[in-house]
């Protein structure tokens, strides 16, 4: 998850928890505002209900 992209705190931990629940993350989606975290996220295979912007 590190090597997809760099994340703050509480960034990495939702998507740290979103693993934990959902080991093949394309059975979960991921709901985000935050770009980066959308952009890792989408990465790691998490679909995402909509596009995130930046702040």
């Amino acid at each position: 998850m590190l090597e997809t992209g760099r994340l703050r705190g509480a960034d990495l931990w939702h998507v740290a928890a979103a693993l934990y629940v959902s080991p093949r993350s394309g059975d979960l989606s991921f709901a985000t505002l935050d770009a980066r975290q959308g952009g890792v996220v989408a990465a790691l295979g998490f679909p995402l209900p909509w596009e995130a912007d930046s702040p």
